[in-house]
């Protein structure tokens, strides 16, 4: 009877352990931020260049900590299943922008959204996503995404004006 209720815990342990995929899911928030130059993204790359980034990175016989970053980030969003997920960029504080990987069907909301009508405006848009941290400052959005529109400053890096890539 002992050994019986030992077994019972022990599979309630395993199964409670393993069906809390949420657990490593944290609520990051920040404002929409208009980035020049993006990283870690091949939204709509054809394969050819993922492929050719790809050779590159695993002919390196030396890679230095930054590019070791792009590596993890690169077999992170792979194993994911998003390497060619769309992104956004997050203004978290007065020196960190983070990167929040979405579904199509979220990016849609955020695409149109141009930088230039929130600065004529004086408003900026706050986020508050479910996400799962990936690696370095990159995050994958796992659950519930949120915005609201308050005043404020919106910042634009280069004059960019709109969240899509052309």
């Amino acid at each position: 009877m002992n050994r019986f209720l030992f077994i019972l815990a022990v599979l309630q342990f395993v199964i409670l352990g393993c069906s809390s995929s949420k657990d490593n899911s944290q609520v990051i928030e920040g404002d929409l931020y208009y980035s020049a130059f993006r990283i870690g993204s091949f939204y709509k790359l054809p394969d050819s260049v993922v492929t050719a980034f790809e050779n590159s990175i695993d002919t390196l016989r030396v890679i230095d900590p930054s590019t070791q970053k792009i590596k993890d980030l690169f077999q992170q969003l792979k194993l994911e299943k998003r390497l060619y997920a769309p992104n956004i960029d997050l203004h978290i504080n007065d020196s960190t922008i983070y990167t929040l990987y979405l579904d199509s069907l979220n990016y849609q909301s955020f695409k149109d959204i141009k930088s230039d009508s929130l600065i004529r405006n004086h408003l900026v848009l706050k986020i508050k996503a479910e996400a799962k941290h990936l690696t370095d400052r990159f995050y994958l959005l796992t659950g519930k995404i949120s915005t609201t529109y308050e005043k404020g400053a919106t910042l634009n890096e280069g004059g960019k004006f709109d969240v899509d890539y052309h």
